[in-house]
């Protein structure tokens, strides 16, 4: 018999055995009164429910047998006219008949519990875990049938609560303490919420008026619930949010006092606490700052615009020109995109960040819906109708308490709550408009200053990304506060897609995947010269900078990457192997066989520092969701270096490491940028003098690699520059005054993202289309040469030094022995991404010295193919790539093909040309250089190949 398709499924709530005695409207501690008498109760309620089977079947088996029969599960929902008594069954389940049934017309308690069977819920009624609810007046077994059963149970119930003398109630379920008559014409139902902390709200409340579903929410995060009823709970949200709000207000009004503000230039403000706002002082000094103002900073925290100030303080006014304010700015207008996906979807919203390439996303479970291209305009319109609105973005700060209740409707948003907020400790959450999410922030002044917002893409994602969790759809935007600079993104935009690697590599014919091996790049031969190519031009440069190779094993035994600690951090990126009943695995990096290689030997301060270099192949164990294109691979080589120092050497190294860099990247044509990530105070390992010492090198080389001043003069004080906003925008303003020269770059400080085990020097490469690639990266490491007990023979300098210092002149019992420091190095970082990154770069259109296709010979004629073929094999013999076009396509179309195929050099040959032994050279470009002899020929091309020209 095929499920009532009125019937709406509702799902189990997990929890232990813990038990106690309760009063109605409590909520259960999960605390064991007695181990004997939860022993005798689980007995006891497993024998009655055996019982209870049997006869349900017999009772309930008839007319709608097969129905009834379809509703059994891990669920029982148990309804009389008394309190709940009895701990309930498993594996059963009796339906909500006709509400105006005598017997169960009353509700007085509802319990709600998993059994022993916890099957996967799913959203199709009379499926999985669960029961039947019913709208009331409907039925789906006949009266007499629902009255027998409801009788049936009532009975065996009562008998076992009076026999063992307690309410059991298991941990984390509430109990209704509500009678109230439900009649036909009243449409009213029991909504259950997992959402609330014990003590703040009962699990079941009665709710007038809702839609025909029973809503329920469940703590793994399944759902069954209708789009109606969420927009029905967001305005609940909203009349907690206006209660909390203006209590906040009064508190603030009554915490007011005279403050001083500090401006950049020194000025100083008088405001007042609590009342006035970076925005009041922005107005104060001119109207179209003001206009202008994303964000603010004050005491150097990003700070809203609207948000009060709490004490005397510094304060600075960021606008769209600061980086931190265009971060501000899409992360609010992710905002502005979850308020349309709620408004125009109905979902449940879960998270919005903002992303590195200046867009955003907003993910939610949209329950039975999927997102399409169809939806984009309505979620713009309904942007532009909040943007239009102008609303102001406002900051609530609030108990976790207050929040789980105001998001209780939301499990994902409950989830994230109470894991994310300490018990005792409050959150924020902000509104624009109906908007109310949980958020740290901080965001715009108003949504008004949204000009622009395009829905960009959408995509299916996992709940924290795990496939076991619950499918989302993510939705991708991006915003501008001049529709100008959205038209130009999109320009951009478009053109990035021309250019993707992707397409590229297959009209070049370079590059090809297949299923049988997912994320491993299978390189043609015209691939394969690139990559060997990049490869070589790094190696050149290892013999001339002091660089030793390495080749490495590609399989280690576990017991490598446990000493390394990859084990416990980053078992599940290895691909495992089992060989001979010991675990082994494929190296994901190659660092742990390079500390093997140097204390495999005595070494000495005299032997340092040693750099090893190795482009071994790496394999790490991506979801196979996560693969695109050369981007995100399985299979990869890395230019990886590790350079063993002592700590006097640690800035003259990174000097060297970043004269290398720029060497490269400028060879490249990117532009690049320097990012000091230092410790963060809660995670790092080490001696924190060791971390001052290491970080100070690493930004005195940074700065002299820079050409910066390590100090300079601003308003009549010195400052020290230290890589913060505040210090480059003083000096930049210095250097616009004359007063010190251009430096080549400015490096930025990144405050504790750091990795644990040491400092890091941060590389961000810029492309032609502005985007921001992370490829480079020069890194200090402490932690494995301690985990390796590396060690080195100190100088008699270095150890009278370590005395002086009270640091002792070993290490691990050894007499005048030290721990080298490791830099882990790399310039390209994965061949492969730097392919695809430097593909798209250069638009398919590579420079004539790493180019697949360097030069095409181009008879004019037949009869002149045979000279072809010898300028061909001429300069073959002389390294380059080269092909003959003797074909039987048209002269001019030989050519124009050739150009289309991004030849850099085409030779065309003729009559005049075979009697000289000379060739007419012309470029891709069209450019004609004239004739050359063959040697002439060949001296020229290898000198562009060795210059490393962009010209050809």
């Amino acid at each position: 018999m095929a499920a009532d398709p009125r019937a709406r499924l509702l799902l189990p709530v997990f929890s232990d055995f813990g038990t106690s005695s309760v009063e109605l409207g409590q909520p259960t501690d999960g605390t064991f009164k007695s181990p004997a008498r939860l022993a005798m109760t689980w007995i006891a309620g497993t024998t009655v429910c055996m019982l209870s089977v049997v006869t349900a079947i017999h009772v309930l088996g008839s007319k709608n047998g097969d129905a009834s029969l379809s509703m059994w599960a891990s669920t029982t929902v148990y309804a009389t006219k008394s309190a709940v008594g009895f701990q309930p069954a498993i594996n059963s389940a009796i339906p909500l008949s006709s509400m105006r049934d005598p017997v169960t017309q009353t509700v007085d308690a509802v319990d709600v519990r998993a059994g022993a069977q916890q099957v996967q819920p799913r959203r199709t009624a009379l499926e999985g875990p669960g029961l039947v609810a019913l709208e009331a007046g409907e039925t789906l077994i006949s009266k007499t049938q629902a009255v027998l059963g409801a009788i049936f149970f009532f009975v065996t119930g009562a008998v076992t609560t009076w026999a063992l003398g307690i309410n059991h109630i298991p941990r984390g379920h509430w109990v209704c303490n509500r009678s109230e008559s439900l009649d036909d014409n009243k449409s009213q139902a029991i909504r259950i919420n997992l959402a609330g902390e014990q003590g703040s709200m009962p699990l079941f409340e009665e709710v007038d008026e809702v839609p025909p579903s029973i809503a329920l929410a469940t703590a793994t995060g399944e759902i069954t619930m209708t789009p109606e009823q969420i927009k029905q709970d967001a305005q609940q949200r909203l009349r907690k949010f206006e209660e909390l709000w203006q209590k906040q207000k009064a508190t603030y009004a009554s915490q007011a006092e005279p403050i001083e503000v500090t401006l950049p230039d020194g000025g100083v403000i008088n405001s007042q606490s609590w009342v006035e706002t970076p925005m009041t002082i922005a107005a104060g000094i001119s109207k179209g700052l003001a206009k202008k103002a994303i964000v603010a900073k004050v005491d150097g925290e990003l700070w809203d615009m609207g948000r009060p100030f709490e004490g005397s303080c510094s304060l600075e006014i960021l606008t769209y020109d600061d980086s931190e304010a265009v971060e501000v700015f899409q992360h609010s207008s992710a905002h502005v995109l979850g308020f349309a996906m709620e408004d125009h979807l109905g979902c449940l919203l879960t998270t919005g960040p903002p992303l590195e390439d200046g867009t955003f996303f907003y993910e939610a479970d949209c329950l039975e819906q999927t997102v399409g291209k169809q939806d984009y305009s309505p979620l713009e319109n309904a942007c532009k109708k909040l943007a239009s609105a102008n609303v102001p973005y406002e900051r609530l700060t609030l108990d976790k308490a207050d929040a789980l209740e105001m998001f209780a409707y939301n499990p994902y948003k409950a989830s994230i709550l109470k894991n994310k907020v300490p018990e005792g400790g409050q959150c924020t959450v902000y509104r624009c408009g109906d908007f109310v999410d949980p958020c740290r922030g901080p965001h715009l002044p108003s949504t008004g200053a949204v000009k622009a917002l395009a829905v960009t893409k959408n995509s299916s994602s996992y709940w924290q990304g795990k496939a076991d969790q619950q499918t989302l759809q993510r939705v991708y935007g991006v915003a501008f506060p001049k529709a100008k600079m959205l038209k130009e993104w999109k320009t951009t935009m478009e053109k990035a897609e021309q250019n993707d690697h992707r397409n590229i590599g297959k009209q070049q014919n370079l590059w090809m995947f297949h299923a049988a091996s997912p994320g491993a790049c299978f390189f043609h031969p015209r691939g394969a010269r690139i990559y060997n190519t990049l490869v070589d031009f790094i190696k050149k440069q290892y013999r001339v900078r002091g660089f030793s190779e390495v080749i490495t094993p590609n399989i280690f035994n576990s017991s490598l990457w446990k000493q390394s600690g990859h084990w416990e951090n980053y078992q599940e990126n290895m691909f495992t192997i089992n060989i001979e009943d010991e675990q082994h695995s494929l190296k994901p990096m190659n660092c742990p066989s390079h500390m093997l290689m140097f204390g495999s030997q005595r070494r000495s301060y005299r032997e340092l520092p040693i750099r090893y270099a190795d482009f071994g192949v790496l394999h790490r164990n991506e979801l196979s969701g996560t693969l695109t294109g050369l981007t995100r691979v399985r299979r990869f080589q890395q230019d990886d270096a590790h350079l063993f120092v002592r700590t006097d050497q640690i800035s003259s190294e990174i000097e060297h490491c970043l004269d290398f860099l720029a060497y490269c990247y400028d060879i490249f044509g990117f532009t690049y940028y320097l990012n000091l990530s230092t410790r963060d105070p809660e995670k790092f390992i080490g001696d924190v003098d060791v971390w001052n010492n290491a970080e100070a090198r690493l930004a005195d080389a940074m700065t002299a690699f820079c050409g910066l001043p390590k100090e300079f003069e601003h308003n009549g004080e010195t400052i020290a520059y230290d890589g913060t906003p505040a210090v480059i925008k003083a000096l930049k303003k210095c250097v616009a005054d004359g007063k010190y020269p251009e430096p080549k770059q400015y490096w930025f400080l990144n405050p504790g993202d750091a990795a644990f085990y040491g400092p890091k020097i941060d590389i961000q490469l810029e492309d032609t289309l502005k985007r921001k690639h992370q490829c480079g990266t020069i890194q200090l490491d402490f932690q494995l040469p301690e985990r390796f007990k590396l060690t080195y023979q100190m100088s008699p300098e270095e150890k009278a030094t370590r005395e002086a210092e009270g640091k002792g002149g070993g290490v691990d019992g050894v007499e005048d022995h030290a721990r080298p420091v490791v830099i882990h190095r790399a310039i390209l970082g994965s061949v492969e991404r730097m392919i695809a990154v430097l593909t798209e770069h250069w638009e398919g259109k590579w420079p004539f010295w790493v180019s697949p296709r360097q030069v095409m010979v181009v008879p004019v004629a037949h009869e002149f193919d045979e000279y072809a073929t010898e300028i061909r094999d001429t300069l073959h013999a002389a390294d380059f790539f080269v092909d003959a076009d003797v074909g039987n396509d048209q002269f001019k179309k030989k050519i124009r093909n050739a150009q289309l195929e991004q030849y850099n050099i085409i030779l065309v040959c003729g009559n005049k040309e075979r009697d000289s032994r000379t060739a007419n050279v012309r470029t891709r470009k069209g450019e004609v250089v004239g004739e050359m002899s063959l040697d002439e020929l060949t001296k020229w091309l290898t000198g562009i190949r060795q210059s490393y020209s962009k010209e050809y």
